[in-house]
């Protein structure tokens, strides 16, 4: 990525600048019906939004230096933000009746005990667990929004404040006319507050809140020499460092709250336990949590032009650094609970009964190191005045990560011996000397066959690259352009650091299968051994490979007006999926009392996430383009994209296949896909009235309106159910099962509302078999969106102006809704709750000389 900024010139400038908005100016979010806060009759949640800065650039003239003023020059800039705002997002919390175990009303609860209805639907009091109470009575507020479909809808306010600042130094020099060196260094910090803790979206008030500051640093020095008149040599230092320093500020302490409930590895951090509930508002914490990437990186280009050819040539040599605890893993331990016991997940965590309980060890912290080498070549020739050819090749190198205690592990399916495996007693635990507790896996630094890697580098990219652009006529009114080129990029560095934190040999992670809450280890001690849970990477695991291709055609069909047509497609290989390798048959466990580590294809081992690079993407799009350029003070365009975008998987992170055994079922359009996007910007520049009066020439005269118009389509969404009815165990990150689907889930679009977007009826809670909906077979509501700007330049003195600019973001104020609720089960399935931004509006002044 490259950073442009500016540089100071032969004469002084500066400026200083101010943009603001708050809850005066700002339209009511269209889901609030009741006051944010207490006491307050507004219905729009508080906002102070100030970005304030100024900047200063020229000569350096110390002591009579520089007086011909083209040798050294300086550019200073300081910026600051300050956010006081709130998010009011909507979840699901337990009636005051559900809290005490009155279930009338809902659906028949069953007794564990017995298997026959609780009487009454109604659990007796000394049936509650204890721990349990704690939590709902402390940590669960009431609901306060039932008027919005569902008497358990609960709608906080959340404050979440952020600070920023940042300063900008850069001096330029110019040795000679044609040797110049620039020096750059910026510094900047982000602290916020996350009221649902970072990298979560807990939505019960001051639980799990972080508080969290980014500080960065880039340094950079680039020196260009011109080389004669037919070559130009380019080098560039650059340093950066990024890092986040997080830790909990909520009042999620077991302590504090008295709970009980005992740890498998006691002395960790005294916090509550992850609870998920299905179908509920859960509670989750991250932190505290230190990562930092410090990086050194070498440019250099060298540029040559001869005859009808320039050629080009250069290298990219990077070495970085990567350190990171694992912060949100489970230390404090983690229950889930999802209604396999009484048919309703509130109702199992009341009786204390989950389906799983997962605990490290430790919270492990890595330190990696890998290396980054790219080399390029390329020509342009100019073969006819109307004929540009280009060729070129890229090739890249990524190393992969070393960590500097050799925590780094994967597991090898290849290398698991069945005859090897570890035995397991009834209740899914390990059987002491029965077997290779570590069947299968490779460790950095000991069996590895990479040595202290568990990947081997990828140092074979070769990447071509093609173009060409002509002109038919010659007359320089159309052209005709096309390309084709492969490229490579290095997987995220955090996937194979996180591989490390459940490294076995460093930390212990246990999970077992129908745990209590109030003792979640019961029957296990320090010696018990449980099966192993692991986050690996796949072998081979290939860098993510990308081919790209187009073909377009541009014509000038007006005086200053170009259109353009064409195609663009691409494809994607090898990219990053994440599936559960140790998933078991469906109700298999069902057999064996439920215990799903009996039943799993590598015994000795619990859930087994692997991050893949087996993933494929394919992508085609027309796109069209018209352009009126400036011409009596209005210019107006407009970019039009009809795309298609197969995949499947979207994401490594949140898009893991509801059968990792039918990988076949995942194909669908990307859940990043719009299927039509039109983008129309403008700019005019209203008369300047200068035959008025010139009071009304100053005041009403000379303003610019501009503005971008986006008309987008909505993005798809998959429908999932909540639980584990077919018991094949915790999914992977984003992993659910899908329903059943029974009717054409789509609406017409006269019939879509907020409370009801698609036909909730079109599915069916899939119990014995994995569900026949697809994924991404609906999508949300689209984007008809007005932002426009108003500006005037104010001429105080010959140099120096004050610039006054109006902002309107949506400023017709369309609601736009937000994605629904698609969660087959629970409260509000099939309704939206959320919507982007209501119509803001930001007032700014700069002030330059």
């Amino acid at each position: 990525m490259n950073i442009i900024t500016k540089s100071g010139t032969r004469e002084f400038h500066g400026g200083v600048y101010h943009f603001l908005r708050n809850d005066v100016i700002t339209a009511r979010e269209p889901f609030r019906f009741t006051p944010p806060i207490v006491g307050r009759t507004s219905l729009k949640p508080p906002l102070r939004y100030n970005n304030f800065g100024w900047n200063i650039g020229g000569p350096v003239t110390l002591f009579g230096y520089n007086k011909s003023r083209d040798k050294t020059f300086f550019f200073f800039s300081q910026e600051f933000r300050r956010i006081r705002e709130f998010t009011t997002p909507r979840t699901t919390v337990p009636t005051a009746a559900m809290r005490r175990g009155d279930f009338s009303g809902l659906p028949p609860i069953r007794d564990p005990r017995t298997g026959q209805p609780f009487p009454g639907n109604v659990i007796p009091s000394d049936r509650i667990d204890p721990n349990a109470r704690i939590i709902v009575e402390r940590l669960f507020p009431l609901p306060n929004a039932a008027a919005e479909g569902d008497p358990r809808f609960y709608r906080p306010t959340l404050p979440q404040p952020v600070n920023f600042r940042q300063e900008l130094w850069r001096v330029d020099h110019t040795f000679t006319p044609n040797f110049r060196v620039w020096v750059r260094y910026i510094r900047d910090i982000f602290s916020r507050v996350e009221p649902g803790g970072l990298f979560n979206n807990i939505l019960l008030p001051d639980v799990a809140t972080t508080a969290t500051d980014t500080p960065a640093v880039n340094f950079k020095v680039a020196a260009t020499h011109v080389i004669g008149a037919r070559a130009v040599s380019e080098f560039a230092y650059d340093f950066s460092r990024n890092q986040i320093i997080s830790n909990i500020i909520g009042r999620g302490k077991r302590s504090a709250l008295g709970l009980r409930i005992p740890e498998i590895f006691p002395g960790n951090r005294d916090l509550v336990p992850n609870i998920s509930i299905s179908g509920f508002a859960g509670i989750s914490f991250f932190g505290p949590y230190r990562n930092g990437n410090p990086s050194h990186a070498f440019t250099y280009n060298f540029t040559y032009t001869t005859g009808k050819h320039t050629f080009k040539t250069g290298a990219f040599l990077a070495t970085e650094r990567k350190f990171e605890n694992s912060g949100g893993n489970p230390v404090d331990g983690s229950f889930t609970f999802d209604g396999r016991f009484t048919g309703n997940a509130f109702a199992d965590f009341l009786l204390g009964l989950a389906s799983s309980y997962t605990e490290d060890q430790v919270d492990v912290n890595l330190d990696l190191r890998y290396n980054t080498y790219e080399f390029y070549a390329q020509d342009s020739w100019k073969v006819r005045p109307n004929l540009t050819l280009d060729f070129g090749v890229r090739v890249s190198m990524f190393g992969n990560p070393v960590d500097k205690n050799n925590l780094l592990q994967t597991f090898r399916p290849d290398l698991y011996r069945p005859e090897r495996a570890v035995r397991l007693d009834s209740r899914g635990f390990i059987i002491a000397g029965s077997g290779d507790r570590f069947n299968g896996m490779i460790f950095a630094g000991e069996n590895s066959p990479f040595g202290r890697r568990v990947q081997e580098n990828n140092f074979d990219l070769i990447g071509p690259r093609f173009g060409f652009a002509w002109d038919p006529s010659g007359r320089g009114k159309a052209v005709l352009r096309g390309g084709y080129g492969i490229y490579y990029d290095r997987s995220l560095t955090g996937i194979v650091l996180q591989n490390g934190f459940v490294n076995p040999k460093a930390n212990t992670r246990v999970t077992i299968d129908n745990a209590q809450l109030s003792n979640p280890a019961a029957g296990v001690t320090r010696e018990t051994i449980l099966p192993i849970s692991l986050l690996t990477t796949g072998f081979p695991f290939r860098a993510p490979t990308m081919q790209q291709w187009n073909l377009s055609y541009q014509r000038e069909i007006f005086p200053q007006t170009l259109f353009e047509i064409g195609y663009v497609g691409s494809g994607g290989n090898n990219l990053l999926r994440l599936i559960n390798i140790n998933q078991p048959r469906p109700l298999e466990a069902a057999k064996v009392g439920n215990v799903i580590n009996l039943v799993r294809p590598y015994l000795g081992y619990a859930l087994i996430q692997e991050r893949q690079t087996t993933g494929i993407s394919r992508y085609h799009s027309l796109q069209m383009s018209i352009q009126k350029r400036m011409s009596r003070g209005f210019q107006i365009g407009g970019v039009y994209t009809w795309g298609k975008n197969m995949t499947t998987a979207s994401t490594d992170r949140s898009d893991a296949p509801q059968d990792s055994l039918n990988i076949r079922a995942e194909r669908a359009p990307s859940s990043f896909q719009r299927q039509h996007v039109l983008t129309i910007n403008y700019i005019w520049e209203l008369p300047a009235l200068r035959e008025a009066h010139p009071a009304v020439r100053a005041i009403l005269g000379g303003w610019q309106l501009s503005g971008i118009a986006t008309f987008w389509s909505g993005l798809p969404f998959t429908v999932v159910q909540s639980g584990d009815t077919l018991l094949v165990g915790p999914f992977p990150l984003g992993g659910a099962t899908r329903p059943d689907l029974i009717a054409n889930p789509r609406l017409p679009k006269g019939q879509r509302t907020a409370a009801r977007w698609f036909n909730t009826d079109a599915f069916r809670r899939a119990t014995t078999t994995f569900g026949t909906a697809g994924r991404n077979i609906i999508r949300a509501a689209g984007v008809n969106n007005w932002d426009i700007s108003l500006m005037k330049n104010f001429g105080l003195t010959e140099q120096v102006r004050l610039q006054f600019r109006a902002e309107f973001f949506n400023a017709f104020n369309h609601t736009q809704l937000g994605a629904p609720d698609a969660t087959l089960g629970v409260a509000g399935f099939g309704s939206i709750s959320s919507a982007r931004d209501p119509r803001i509006i930001q007032f700014g002044l700069k002030l330059s000389f």
